[in-house]
């Protein structure tokens, strides 16, 4: 994290990607073409403001239908991204102005099967050396987390280092269940199990705005790797997530077992916001031909495309970076994006990773060989909610405290097609003030409560994304 450089000279500078386990990495032409600007943080690159700053359409279209941009696109029109596995070379041509070449290659071949170590071993020398100095697990008693405690468990014994693993739970009834495995498994693990409630500290709005400044993005997306990592802050050099095992191993329930039912979902999607707005919108058919290309796919090659997707674009830009952030400045370790089991994953048939409608089968089998016949099972094969939404309780106070401000005309906003209701429109609001307006630097006397006497929220949308705006 903040890497950042600038570019204006002679020579070449060539910026490159892996495939899988990093963050994004955005670049920048400034407007006179001379200059390009690279960081892995957003605000850093718009802090310049020779940096245009008006929004790319298309790729807020992308973020209400897929969830995220896809390709080289961000959510501002000047700002690209390193193609996963890819390149971008810049230099300067004969006339003075900075050419970029964009590289995006094919994805690889998937490795051969040969009598390599198998996904035990792989998994466990990657935790082994993540805690070599002691650590932590963000445990929810599912499958991956699972997995983690048991092999971080072993290698913390045979190097004597400290474990706990930390548990974050809600009140609702949905992490009961997670709450009660987690405990099942730290018992059988003989390891200190701590539970955090997820409550929200401080002023919501001020804790929102924060947030929004953290992800650089008008659709807010996160988990409870923040409240879990606050837990063991400053007394474990490592926390292991177990991010990326859902990417590599197909565990997508709502994707994998009937993909082409998920590809029928988003074209419904995009159709019911093309009737918000009634009528064309700007970037909406860049979406509708991705989604029509993997419409007329047969079923094996629409798994490996989303798979694809998955692995290198929604993990990166909603997983990767947010457990980064939200852990900060906590070092946050993921085992499961290491070289060797990647390589293991990619390996694997589609018939492997999901059968009989079943995902992550490895990882399933796995667990069910290394806990007792009842506990594994158990773990293996639990319908798991998942972990309890860091922000949820966030959420629901930010909601409150949104419909508290007075004078707002939220039945009028101007992407009221694109943000259905009144707390995304004030995330949307709050990320075009922050970087739009202020490119990611607010003054410092900037309270949220105050936003909507900060900035014009009509006028600011119309000259960041008039294509978008509707008539109020």
């Amino acid at each position: 994290m903040n890497r950042a450089g600038r570019f204006s000279g002679d020579g070449e500078l060539v910026l490159t990607r892996s495939w899988f386990g990093q963050d994004a990495l955005y670049y920048a032409l400034t407007c006179d073409g001379r200059t390009l600007l690279w960081a892995d943080e957003m605000a850093a690159i718009l802090a310049d403001p020779a940096v245009d700053r008006r929004l790319d359409s298309a790729a807020l279209v992308e973020e209400a239908v897929l969830g995220f941009p896809t390709g080289t696109r961000t959510v501002f029109r000047a700002v690209r991204q390193v193609p996963p596995g890819g390149s971008v070379r810049a230099r300067f041509a004969p006339w003075g102005r900075l050419e970029v070449e964009v590289s995006v290659p094919p994805p690889p071949p998937a490795p051969e099967r040969g009598d390599g170590p198998g996904l035990e071993a792989r998994l466990y020398n990657a935790v082994s050396a993540a805690i070599y100095g002691g650590g932590a697990v963000l445990l929810s008693g599912g499958v991956d987390s699972t997995l983690l405690a048991v092999l971080a468990r072993r290698a913390a014994r045979v190097a004597s280092v400290p474990l706990v693993a930390v548990t974050a739970i809600s009140g609702d009834e949905s992490s009961r269940a997670d709450r009660g495995m987690a405990r099942r498994v730290c018992q059988h693990l003989v390891i200190q199990g701590l539970e955090v409630m997820v409550e929200p500290a401080g002023s919501p709005l001020d804790r929102w705005c924060q947030v929004v400044r953290l992800i650089a993005s008008p659709r807010i997306l996160t988990g409870s790797v923040a409240a879990a990592c606050g837990a063991v802050r400053g007394t474990v050099p490592v926390v292991l997530c177990g991010e990326g095992a859902d990417e590599l191993f197909a565990g997508y329930w709502w994707i994998y077992p009937h993909p082409r039912l998920y590809v029928e979902g988003l074209r419904r999607r995009l159709d019911a916001l093309l009737r918000a707005r009634g009528g064309e919108v700007p970037g909406a058919s860049e979406v509708a031909a991705r989604i029509g290309e993997w419409e007329r796919l047969g079923n094996a090659d629409l798994f490996r495309a989303l798979y694809w997707m998955n692995l290198t674009e929604r993990l990166p830009h909603l997983h990767l970076r947010t457990a980064r952030v939200e852990a900060a400045p906590t070092p946050v370790a993921f085992p499961y994006l290491d070289p060797q089991v990647i390589d293991y994953a990619l390996a694997q048939t589609p018939g492997e990773l999901v059968r009989g409608g079943v995902t992550k089968r490895p990882l399933r089998d796995l667990v069910r060989a290394l806990l007792p016949g009842g506990l594994g099972e158990a773990v293996a094969s639990r319908n798991k909610v998942g972990l309890p939404d860091a922000a949820a309780g966030l959420r629901a106070a930010v909601a409150g405290a949104v419909a508290a401000l007075p004078g707002v005309e939220w039945d009028s906003h101007p992407l009221r097609w694109l943000y259905p209701d009144r707390l995304q429109r004030f995330t949307a609001d709050l990320f075009l003030y922050l970087f739009f307006c202020h490119g990611g630097h607010p003054p410092a006397d900037f309270d949220p409560q105050g936003l909507y006497v900060r900035f014009d929220r009509d006028r600011a949308w119309r000259e960041a994304a008039p294509q978008l705006v509707l008539a109020s």
